[in-house]
């Protein structure tokens, strides 16, 4: 019997004592302290590095015959690996596309996206839609999709080979390419349009989409060797999955160690799942080639749609300072320098095979707690003492919004009637309807466009979670429908036929403060009405 599972013998999680969270900055606060400069979005720096990453992966592919003829398998080996770190610097900059942080345009963070993801056959739009999740519930148990949590109970219902594929060094290449992004474990596949990670008709449309240039970047890079497989292998696809493992071994280092905790629903706030993540400094001038997304990790979870990674570095010492407050706890800012990258890669997936629970509603890997258990005990008994509140600094909102068509056929040409209404949560069966229409018309390109005030006055994001019914054939997001903001409140508008159709929209908004500090629905929905009457004027 190990000591773990002595700790937890004849204890569930839910048993055992809770230990207290000390004060956390808000996540307004951490942005207040971080200069304005970092949340800066430069088009032209952006490119420059996605047209920097292309030179030096056409550079890489120049010398290859040279590497080859004077260096010889060995030569070949390291070129593979330089390959994976610049293939992986170029999916760092689609990866900024994808969280919007490449530009404050959409489509063209959309057109760069697929420019930078799909020559490594990563299928942009389908990407974005599984690494979104990771960033919002970092560290939480049952939400966070990255690397999935791997719970006792987990780990021993798995076979075999199951619970030790991770083990095998040669794992490290196959996890991205093909396991992660076409056999779809653990979110679904990201190349078929009917894998349990797309819901919608737009959300497949988006993956066929995606998938098609991943297609006619490999049949451009088959033919450019000559349509041979063998070269095609040798030159195209073993060094992508040189750089899947770059990746793999990125993200796994960021978010793992022994010390790193794991929190169940009741426990996770936002900011306490993002102070756990770990900035790791490669060196040999690594980080900088691959934009920081190793050093620089921290600033970019915190706010990873907002700062660019040629600022994350500028943005770290300020979200250092002021988490200063917290060393010595778990929620200190964490950075460790890793020449040894690879190797820690190896040893952190050998020695970290599962969690348990340290305490209620809080896991950690069975390593840690055995590490720590000689100290657990008296930590537990100072934390009753402590005087601490747990800082709720983040919170989601949802929003139905609901459309009926007229009945007759000349009602039918006029816009559908739409009804808003605040739900606390994605399941709410006790939705609050406004009482008054939140919606009105405004001209667009000589046609009406019909717009909804979501009621999500001062969040800082709006996203749509569903559309109902799923194979809209009226509604196609980005052309009849699309979430705008208009500062500080968010809308929806439709055109077209969808102006006119039955269709529902579930959206989630994102509020950097406490629910607390929230307005009431009345204060809500008579600021709302305000601002519909003086549109309609």
């Amino acid at each position: 019997m190990t000591i773990a599972t002595k700790v937890n013998s004849g204890k569930k999680g839910n048993e055992l004592p809770k230990i207290e969270v000390p004060k956390m900055p808000s996540i307004s606060e951490i942005k207040n302290a971080i200069p304005e400069k970092c949340f800066e979005k430069s088009v032209v720096k952006s490119i420059r590095y996605l047209i920097q990453d292309f030179v030096l992966l056409a550079g890489l592919y120049l010398i290859v015959p040279y590497v080859e003829q004077y260096l010889g398998w060995i030569g070949l080996i390291a070129w593979y690996w330089a390959m994976g770190i610049v293939g992986s610097a170029l999916f760092v900059v689609g990866h900024d596309c994808g969280h919007g942080s490449f530009s404050d345009y959409e489509w063209l963070n959309d057109l760069c996206g697929h420019i930078a993801h799909a020559p490594i056959l990563a299928p942009f739009w389908p990407w974005q839609k599984s690494h979104r999740q990771h960033h919002q519930y970092t560290s939480h148990l049952e939400k966070d999709k990255g690397h999935p949590w791997v719970t006792e109970e987990d780990f021993k219902n798995r076979t075999w080979i199951e619970q030790y594929f991770s083990v095998i060094p040669i794992s490290g290449w196959l996890r991205w390419n093909p396991i992660y992004t076409i056999v779809g474990l653990p979110d679904g596949s990201h190349f078929w349009p009917w894998s349990r990670l797309f819901e919608t008709t737009e959300d497949r449309i988006k993956c066929v989409v995606s998938g098609l240039a991943c297609a006619l970047c490999g049949y451009a890079a088959f033919a450019l060797c000559n349509y041979s497989w063998f070269n095609f292998f040798k030159y195209y696809y073993v060094p992508l999955l040189f750089q899947g493992l770059i990746l793999v071994i990125i993200t796994y280092l960021q978010h793992q160690n022994e010390e790193i905790e794991v929190y169940e629903p009741e426990e996770w706030a936002f900011v306490r799942g993002q102070t756990q993540t770990i900035d790791r400094y490669w060196g040999f001038g690594l980080d900088t080639i691959m934009h920081n997304i190793t050093d620089g990790h921290v600033a970019h979870h915190f706010f990873f749609t907002k700062i660019p990674h040629y600022h994350l570095l500028e943005a770290t010492p300020a979200i250092k300072k002021i988490l200063e407050p917290l060393n010595g706890t778990a929620y200190a800012y964490k950075r460790e320098t890793n020449y040894n990258w690879f190797f820690k890669y190896l040893y952190y997936n050998f020695k970290l095979d599962y969690l348990t629970h340290k305490a209620k509603g809080v896991l950690q890997y069975r390593t840690g707690v055995e590490k720590s258990k000689s100290q657990f005990s008296i930590l537990l008994l100072v934390a009753f003492f402590v005087v601490a509140s747990k800082s709720e600094s983040v919170h989601w909102q949802w929003r139905l919004v609901t459309c009926k068509a007229a009945e007759t056929p000349q009602q039918k040409k006029e816009a559908s009637t739409c009804r808003v209404s605040l739900l606390e949560s994605e399941d709410d069966t006790n939705p609050r309807p406004a009482p008054f229409d939140p919606c009105f018309e405004e001209p667009n390109n000589g046609k009406q466009r019909n717009y909804c005030n979501i009621l999500c006055p001062g969040a800082d994001t709006a996203y749509l979670i569903k559309r109902s019914p799923q194979n809209h054939r009226s509604c196609f997001g980005h052309f009849t429908y699309k979430i705008e903001k208009r500062s500080p409140n968010f809308f929806i508008w439709r055109d077209a036929k969808c102006r006119s159709s039955n269709v529902e929209f579930l959206i989630r908004c994102e509020f950097l403060f406490s629910r607390a500090s929230f307005r009431s629905d009345d204060e809500v929905f008579s600021e709302a009405k305000k601002i519909s009457d003086d549109l309609r004027i």
